[in-house]
């Protein structure tokens, strides 16, 4: 229905537009018409079901906006115009019938472009294309059946190139270092973690054919064969240097135990190695068992005096509704956010207070491209971001999502979903709260706060934003 008010309107402007005296300025609002009507159907895919019509109304839209620009005779920019609405009519028409027949085939491209198969399977991408531009065509000539008998073709095709590009993207990088071990030989002094390296190649694969879909499963598994590679790769080159000279026997063993002695004198004892690795290994595991328990204890403790806490907090919250005025309440929010604020640098974080919610902006939170995975050198920067949560305890936190426009934006929704919920499981983990104080979800791309035509811009835009309900002890978290 709006696709028909939208034609009914281009075709109302296109009638004024033969009454005599029609204007420069009239001219203008017809070329915005059938702009705008030309956008909505590259938007429903219809430029795509009907190729050939779609791209005649292009040209002599194309070519009634030089001559406009050129200031020619307005009756002809006019006569261009109306053929190019004719053209979107037929259009319109076709896509309609287009969207029932080709409906499996346009929700397969669609998964091919998720998948980024342009980028990791351009060949069999643009196969699938070119099958869809020829089914496409006999719909544009009439001829349904014709149509008809090519979709199961193109949508075929078009799931070969999505697989592809799911098992390129995953395992594109392991095969990739299993041939490089393979050319190096690596097999001759590494062979059980070789092994161990192409049974979890293996493993990702199998998984990968039985379901596209399950890519988590098997980009841990491929995750696991590229670690054994590398592993595998380290041993070659440690071992060849032990068979030049068999004093780098030596050399090893010792600087083993000079690293484990490192672990002993943090643990607080002095490791001995004149009978071997077995007593201060056990040593190690008495010391590290003891802090265990010590740990353990010290979260008892804690957990006791949170429970005090808690009781004084709601001894507290019934006193500030009974007693303390807004203006203290006030007072306290901006002393707590003047806290917090303090604790991230510049580089790391910004952060926003609004009424009812406080916003912590991490811009030094950063993940590999591509990737969702917390890395190690990240923990700090979040060791932080739970000292800034600790200081509404009671409170609701939603962790958000955000990447810059680069790329797909089905993929990028995926991907700062997939973040956020990282970032969410980790304090999770680490804040011994409740799991229902804790929210995630993805924006993708729709929420920039800096022009992504800059890499400094892209870099803003590449985000996860903390958002403390101010206003919740027990409700949903809101967003802004």
């Amino acid at each position: 229905m709006k696709m028909k008010n939208m034609l009914i309107k281009l075709f109302l402007v296109l009638l004024i537009s033969t009454i005599p005296g029609f204007s420069q300025q009239n001219i203008e609002s017809l070329l915005n018409a059938v702009e705008n009507e030309m956008s909505k159907l590259r938007q429903d895919k219809y430029d795509l079901l009907s190729p050939e019509n779609f791209s005649n109304a292009d040209e002599e839209y194309n070519k009634a906006k030089k001559e406009f620009e050129e200031g020619k005779d307005i009756r002809g920019i006019r006569e261009r115009l109306e053929k190019a609405g004719r053209y979107l009519k037929v259009v319109n028409d076709i896509g309609k019938q287009g969207e029932i027949l080709f409906k499996d085939v346009l929700q397969a491209r669609e998964d091919a472009l998720l998948a980024q198969a342009p980028e990791f399977a351009m060949t069999e991408f643009e196969e699938a294309e070119k099958k869809f531009l020829e089914a496409s065509g006999r719909l544009e000539k009439g001829d349904l059946n014709g149509a008809r008998s090519r979709a199961p073709k193109t949508e075929e095709a078009y799931r070969q190139a999505e697989l592809r590009a799911i098992k390129e993207s995953i395992i594109g990088s392991v095969r990739g270092l299993l041939n490089e071990a393979e050319r190096r030989d690596v097999k001759n002094n590494a062979p059980i973690t070789m092994n161990e390296a192409q049974l979890s190649y293996d493993e990702a694969l199998v998984t990968l054919n039985s379901n596209r879909y399950a890519k988590s499963n098997a980009r841990e598994t491929a995750n696991r064969a590229a670690y054994q590679a590398r592993h595998a790769m380290y041993l070659d080159e440690i071992i060849e240097k032990l068979k030049k000279d068999n004093k780098n026997w030596e050399k090893l063993i010792r600087d083993f135990e000079d690293r484990l002695n490192k672990v002993a004198n943090e643990l607080g004892f002095e490791a001995e190695y004149d009978k071997g690795f077995a007593g201060p290994h056990e040593n190690i595991l008495l010391a590290l068992k003891n802090l265990k328990e010590e740990n353990n204890n010290l979260t008892n403790d804690l957990n006791q005096l949170q429970n005090e806490n808690d009781e004084l907090n709601q001894k507290i919250q019934q006193y500030e509704k009974t007693v303390v005025s807004e203006l203290q309440q006030k007072k306290e929010r901006e002393e707590k956010f003047k806290k917090i604020e303090s604790i991230f640098t510049r580089d790391e974080a910004q952060v926003i207070q609004t009424e009812d919610h406080l916003v912590i902006r991490l811009y030094g939170l950063t993940f590999a491209s591509g990737s969702a995975v917390i890395a190690p050198d990240q923990f700090m920067l979040l060791t932080k971001v739970m000292r800034a949560l600790r200081e509404f305890p009671k409170k609701k936190y939603m962790v958000a999502g955000h990447t810059d426009s680069q790329g797909n934006d089905s993929y990028n929704l995926n991907l700062s979903e997939n973040r956020a919920a990282a970032v969410r499981a980790y304090l999770e983990a680490n804040m011994n709260l409740s799991p229902e104080q804790f929210e995630s979800i993805g924006y993708g791309e729709s929420r920039p706060i800096a022009s992504n035509d800059s890499p400094d811009g892209r870099r803003l835009n590449r985000r996860i934003e903390i958002l403390i309900n101010l206003e919740s002890s027990g409700g949903d978290v809101g967003t802004e």
